[in-house]
């Protein structure tokens, strides 16, 4: 009777182990989520790219990616109306899972092609950290998003205030040369008095 468990055993160890998601190392916070994300946006899933899930499989996973219309960016840049977010990676909801109400979605750009079949090369943002932070807020009126913008505009701004701008720089680096400018002059004029 152990010669059969045993494998038996083993076997659904190891079959169960392909198919389980990974736990989050660290999930980050709202303020992390925020420092982190490229693009934070007010949008709406408009359509559901195919199923995760091996070509196939009876199990349906979810969308891999979806496509969402934007209706507004909160912080970052894109010329594109409507984007391709991950959703599902096989059975595990890693990036924006919604349905077809407003959200705000904090999102990464993807940098690399991610090697798995599983996966689709198609789209182009990833949920923060890979889904371990804050993922979607629901927006269910106008107060909602203003609020909500009001605290992210804090959180950014703050941000921002840590950084000083370019014409901040611009003019430190300007004074600073002034200050070496004098100084030079001063020097070689002390220099020619010392001779004379």
């Amino acid at each position: 009777m152990k010669r059969i468990i045993i494998p038996i055993s083993i076997f659904l160890f190891l079959t169960s182990s392909v198919y389980a998601c990974e736990p989050c190392l660290e999930t980050l916070n709202l303020d992390e989520t925020v420092g982190r994300a490229d693009l934070i946006i007010v949008g709406q899933k408009i359509k559901d790219g195919p199923p995760s899930g091996p070509e196939g499989d009876v199990i349906d996973y979810g969308p891999d990616w979806i496509e969402v219309k934007i209706l507004e960016i909160l912080k970052g840049e894109t010329s594109e109306e409507i984007i391709k977010v991950n959703s599902w990676s096989a059975m595990c909801s890693y990036g924006i899972v919604i349905d077809d109400r407003d959200y705000v979605m904090f999102l990464e750009y993807r940098s690399v092609k991610e090697s798995s079949p599983l996966l689709d090369e198609d789209y182009t943002y990833n949920a923060v950290n890979y889904g371990c932070a804050e993922k979607t807020i629901l927006i269910d009126d106008d107060s909602d998003i203003d609020e909500l913008v009001a605290k992210l505009d804090l959180r950014l701004r703050a941000k921002a205030d840590k950084i000083p701008s370019k014409e901040t720089l611009f003019i430190y680096s300007l004074i600073i040369a002034i200050v070496l400018f004098i100084t030079v002059f001063l020097i070689l004029k002390l220099k020619k008095l010392n001779r004379t």
